[in-house]
């Protein structure tokens, strides 16, 4: 392998001017600054504002009357008619005298008469009427309807007004069924 020409040194021309003697170089402390908005850009966008404002408001005013316009109208659309009910008959036959024993029953309902009660009725009768007035805390009173009687049976319609759990006045429908006098049964 060859070796490396040597580097010749360099010396300068003879008709060159002499080199600018060296100095430091000069650095200068450049920041940018931002101006500040002065009252004339301020003014500009207040009066920007200004004009804006009655034209943002009259499309927010109009946007909230067509949304609660719009809510009303499906609302109204949308509720249910209630359909229309014959008017019951309450009783197709003559109204019969109601069996010793509902007397009782309504007689003990009436007076928080617990004893009374039992004796009214069996206890298998008695369960169907806890079941059937479960949600109520507290027996303001009852009162008889009608009673239909067939052969040795009978259905007395009785009304029960009470205080549920949550406090409030409830009112609790039962027909009592009878067979020879005695309750076997509520619905």
């Amino acid at each position: 392998m060859a070796e490396p020409a040597p580097i010749p040194d360099l010396e300068p021309l003879p008709d060159a001017k002499p080199p600018a003697p060296m100095t430091e170089a000069v650095v200068e402390d450049v920041t940018p600054t931002t101006t500040p908005a002065g009252p004339s850009r301020v003014r500009r966008a207040g009066t920007a504002l200004r004009r804006a404002l009655p034209t943002v408001l009259t499309i927010a005013l109009f946007t909230t009357g067509a949304v609660i316009g719009w809510s009303v109208a499906t609302m109204r659309t949308a509720q249910p008619t209630a359909p229309e009910v014959a008017s019951p008959v309450v009783n197709i036959h003559e109204t019969e005298p109601a069996p010793g024993s509902i007397n009782g029953m309504i007689e003990a309902l009436n007076t928080n008469d617990s004893s009374l009660m039992v004796a009214t009725m069996d206890s298998d009768a008695l369960k169907q009427l806890r079941n059937a007035i479960g949600t109520l805390t507290h027996i303001e009173g009852a009162t008889q309807g009608a009673t239909v009687k067939v052969g040795s049976q009978t259905a007395t319609a009785i009304q029960i007004v009470g205080t549920d759990t949550a406090g409030d006045l409830v009112a609790v429908d039962l027909v009592v069924h009878t067979n020879n006098g005695a309750i076997v049964g509520f619905r």
